[in-house]
């Protein structure tokens, strides 16, 4: 949980001000947590991630403030 919610937070403050390019790095980062799934023997955490992952990136259209979305990111 802590790797997904580090990667979350990683990946909006690459991408805050450029849609398209947090919906191309969260897709990327999902497939890969998808392969792991299926590669590693703790597949069920990298399940986790993925879906952590694409869940905190629908936060950024709720507010503009970053510090909000990071107190959203750590607080969910």
């Amino acid at each position: 949980m802590t790797l997904a919610v580090g990667n979350a937070i990683l990946v909006l403050k690459l991408t805050f001000d450029y849609p398209l390019l947090r919906i191309l790095l969260s897709a990327a980062l999902f497939f890969a947590s998808a392969y792991l799934m299926r590669v590693a023997n703790i597949g069920a955490a990298f399940f986790v991630v993925g879906i952590v992952e694409i869940y905190f990136q629908s936060f950024v259209d709720l507010t503009d403030h970053a510090e909000a979305l990071v107190r959203i990111a750590l607080w969910r």
